[in-house]
């Protein structure tokens, strides 16, 4: 029977389609994580997204990272309806009254970026009025952010 992503029996099974520095990842979490009873699974599932991931560099070829990024996510399929290739980016960061608010997005296949303004945290609880303010205006300073971006 062939090897596929989905019929492994340990991570390693996968090692000669992983890159050096997954395969030093992936090491290292197996001595880190040796006591946990997911290892097994945990490392077979990152080992499969590195493979997927891989797979998405070598179709999709050099398309550069979006100008305003600060890191992406590997290529995949998993956030397209029609199985094209996609991946996830993040962006500017802000903090105001105990939130985050950052730009992420999605890059495409075709070099397309959509973006959006991700909050995290901070909102839960009531906010004083200059609170709320700062909150105001890093929204508007991020929501602005997108639109320049999304009209170049």
């Amino acid at each position: 029977m062939t090897t596929t992503p989905e019929n492994v029996r340990t991570w390693r099974d996968l090692a000669d389609q992983l890159t050096p520095a997954q395969l030093a990842a992936l090491e290292r979490e197996e001595r880190v994580g040796a006591s946990s009873p997911y290892r097994d699974g945990a490392l077979r599932y990152e080992a499969r997204r590195y493979v997927v991931g891989n797979i998405g560099t070598a179709m999709v070829g050099a398309i550069a990272e979006p100008s305003d990024s600060t890191g992406c996510l590997d290529w995949d399929t998993d956030w397209c309806e029609d199985g094209s290739w996609s991946r996830y980016f993040y962006g500017t960061e802000r903090k105001a009254a105990g939130t985050t608010i950052r730009i992420t997005g999605r890059q495409y296949e075709d070099g397309r970026t959509e973006r959006e303004v991700l909050v995290e945290g901070g909102i839960d609880n009531a906010l004083s009025v200059d609170e709320a303010k700062q909150l105001a205006a890093a929204l508007l300073c991020a929501a602005e952010e997108v639109e320049r971006l999304s009209n170049h």
